[in-house]
């Protein structure tokens, strides 16, 4: 409840002190007195200042206190740029300091008897002052918010100082200097060759509040820093931070000079006037909305992936060889929430684990560039003894990304693009004095500028540059002169809003006759698939229902004899009817036609090989 309490009287405080600024009450001089309290630091790091000499202690830097009393007189708030107020001051300020700097050191040993005790000195000493000075300020206020920044400049003097200094013997307790007491050296006096003048600087948040339209309460927080030091060629000088609270006042300010009379001016003769705008022979009133159609078209080209990467010998980090750009591949992948599936391949005579240590390379990467999935990894090794056909030992170092069920990933980029069509505005001001001299201007936006020499224009419409699918303002108006300064004007006001006629998705044409795809990738001397192409079963059934020829084309390696291909090119085409007969008709799947087995020509590289396995499927137009 206490709480509910005070944050209540906070918030009524704000509020009243900024309607109370908005009521411009500071539009005057304003006397201000204040006091403040806080903590001061000293730096140390010296043994002793002119007025005394100390034989052997070293004093560090100490805390102390610091009070401050200020009285002077604030300017008005006259001084505005934009939403910022800046208000300067100046005032005489009374500093009062205290610095009780300390230090306990061992000066020796004291011996009783047999016993040796160490004896230990504390040596303080304690400076204070008061100074004056002279502070000019500058306050910056924001819109009418009552927090203000402040910062100023004081030169000051020291009007009186001290310095007290004793030192005492802590140990051992039953000992005494020679004067046969514990202390010694005791100086209780003035501070010689202080600085005729101190600098400091002060930096601050201050919190007005108007009690009425003369007084206001002030509190503050600040951080004062001296400049220089107190003592000429010393160290000791101070910072502080300071709490303070003030009032003000406000003086009567002198009561503005009465304004000057009305210059009585002849009144002007208003001319009425009918004005409006046509579309397609209908009637736009004020504040109408003009439609203005358009049409979305959405181009989708998609591009098949086949991920595989060919490991240089030995390594299971260093990629030599990949059938892809890495980018799209992840883009490819990131937009299907399916799991992901890595082969990689070793040879025996290679380290254990090493197809292992492959796949997490190339999923390593596939996570750096975002494709945050879950894989399902799988090993196979190449055995190298009796291995028929060399070229197939690079196979060993392959790795291949697919989807968990074996379909490849898919890149698919939209282009959007919008047509507008034209529309006419006709606009018609009709004076009601026969007669009148109409001239005018018409503007949409910031795209175009029409002067009107005659009553009855047409006006074009056209899409804003920057910002062709948002609403636009139209205005027109129309100046009617009677006689030589005595005009008139009218105004119509309408805005163009853009409407969609229709969207349209449409893949990308083919420009040749007819398109070849691959339907699927196979191992080596296998007619399964270990990749399967989703977007080309897609594209044969959209040919299906078209109509469009289909033909299967067996892909086999340059590596075997013709009596071992010929039979594996034909296992690889059952098994794309197979693939098929689940989503084509058998009316479609009947009249798919074959072609002869295309044998790979060798380039020297072993992507194009593994590539180049499977069935190539041709569509026609």
């Amino acid at each position: 409840m206490k709480m509910y309490i005070i944050i209540l009287l906070l918030f009524n405080a704000c509020i009243s002190s900024m309607v109370l600024k908005a009521n411009d009450m500071d539009t005057s001089y304003r006397l201000f007195g204040g006091i403040g309290m806080g903590l001061s630091f000293h730096e140390g790091a010296f043994g002793g200042i002119p007025s005394i000499q100390t034989c052997c202690a070293q004093y560090p830097s100490a805390q102390g206190s610091i009070a401050e009393t200020t009285f002077g007189i604030r300017m008005p708030n006259s001084l505005q740029q934009g939403r910022l107020t800046l208000q300067g001051s100046a005032s005489l300020t009374f500093n009062f300091v205290n610095a009780p700097f300390s230090t306990k050191t061992l000066v020796g040993n004291f011996i009783s008897g047999n016993t040796v005790t160490p004896a230990m000195i504390d040596f303080s000493l304690n400076m204070s002052g008061m100074l004056i000075g002279i502070e000019p300020r500058l306050s910056i206020y924001y819109s009418n918010l009552p927090l203000s920044l402040f910062a100023g400049l004081n030169a000051s003097m020291f009007l009186m100082n001290n310095a007290l200094q004793t030192e005492e013997l802590i140990e051992p307790s039953d000992a005494f200097f020679k004067n046969g007491t514990r202390t010694q050296n005791n100086y209780d006096g003035s501070i010689t060759e202080t600085r005729s003048i101190n600098v400091s600087a002060i930096f601050g948040l201050e919190y007005t509040h108007h009690i009425s339209n003369r007084i206001a309460l002030h509190s503050s927080i600040a951080y004062r820093t001296f400049i220089q030091s107190f003592i000429e060629n010393h160290p000791w000088r101070m910072d502080g931070i300071i709490l303070g609270c003030g009032i003000s006042y406000a003086l009567p300010a002198t009561p503005p000079p009465p304004p000057p009379p009305p210059i009585e001016k002849e009144p002007e003769i208003i001319l009425a006037m009918h004005f409006h705008a046509m579309m397609n022979e209908g009637m736009l009133e004020f504040g109408d909305t003009v439609p203005y159609p358009y049409e979305r078209i959405i181009d989708i080209t998609s591009t098949s992936i086949a991920p595989v990467y060919l490991f240089a010998k030995g390594s299971a980090s260093e990629v030599k060889e990949q059938s892809h750009n890495e980018v799209t591949l992840a883009h490819a992948l990131k937009h299907i929430n399916t799991p992901i599936r890595i082969i990689a391949f070793e040879s025996d005579n290679e380290p254990k684990n090493t197809a292992l240590k492959r796949a997490e390379t190339i999923k390593q990467r596939l996570l750096v560039n975002g494709v945050n999935r879950s894989f399902d990894i799988q090993t196979r090794t190449v055995k190298t003894n009796g291995l028929r056909y060399p070229e197939l030992l690079d196979e060993a170092r392959m790795v291949m990304v697919s989807f968990a069920d074996g379909t490849l990933p898919n890149h698919i980029m939209r282009d959007t693009q919008y047509v507008f069509q034209s529309t006419s505005l006709r606009f018609l001001s009709e004076p009601s004095i026969t007669g009148a001299n109409i001239a005018g201007m018409v503007t949409l936006g910031t795209s175009k500028t029409m002067s009107i020499e005659e009553p009855d224009i047409t006006f074009q419409l056209s899409p804003h540059p920057a910002y062709p699918l948002e609403t636009q303002k139209l205005i027109a108006q129309s100046f009617a002169t009677l006689e030589p300064n005595m005009k008139t004007k009218g105004r119509i006001e309408l805005y163009a809003r853009p409407i969609l006629l229709r969207e349209k998705q449409q893949e990308s044409i083919q420009t040749e006759s007819n398109s070849e795809f691959i339907l699927g990738y196979s191992d080596f001397d296998k007619s399964d698939f270990t990749w399967i192409d989703q977007t080309v079963i897609n594209r044969i059934v959209d040919a299906g229902k078209a109509g469009k020829q289909i033909i299967l084309t067996p892909l086999i390696d340059d590596l075997g004899s013709s009596d071992h291909n010929s039979p594996l090119a034909e296992k690889r085409l059952q098994s794309a009817f197979a693939l098929l007969s689940s989503v084509v008709s058998k009316e479609v799947l009947s009249s798919v036609k074959t072609a002869s087995a295309r044998t790979y020509n060798a380039d020297g590289g072993s992507l194009g090989r593994v590539l180049h396995r499977g069935i190539a499927v041709t569509i026609g137009k």
